[in-house]
């Protein structure tokens, strides 16, 4: 398992099959889809390229779920003020990352 980032002070992998509540279907959808782009490279190629990014066969990619940054003043830190996934692409010396938020249901429409 990939050690989460020191940037990072909570958050999952996202997984293929999530490990949550039934009724939590938007971080469930955010896993699935997060964790296929870390495990299928034609669709983190094709993805990534819609947006500019190159992505060839040595790169690696990390996927993060309900992450929660580090923060200095610690009174700060609020659970409910957290992105629903967090992407890392490494390609040599370049790192490229991405916050996703997602809504499923009426909102987002996302089925």
């Amino acid at each position: 398992m990939t050690k989460r980032p020191d940037f990072l002070v909570g958050g999952e992998p996202a997984r293929l099959i999530p490990i949550t509540a039934d009724s939590a279907r938007e971080q469930k959808s955010v896993s699935v889809l997060l964790a296929g782009l870390r495990s299928v490279l034609e669709l983190r190629q094709s993805l990534m390229k819609s947006i500019g990014v190159r992505v060839g066969t040595s790169a690696s990619m990390e996927a993060w779920t309900e992450v929660v940054f580090e923060n200095e003043d610690k009174k700060a830190i609020k659970q409910k003020d957290r992105p629903d996934g967090l992407l890392i692409l490494r390609t040599g010396r370049r790192e490229w990352r991405a916050l996703i938020e997602a809504k499923v249901g009426v909102n987002g429409h996302l089925f």
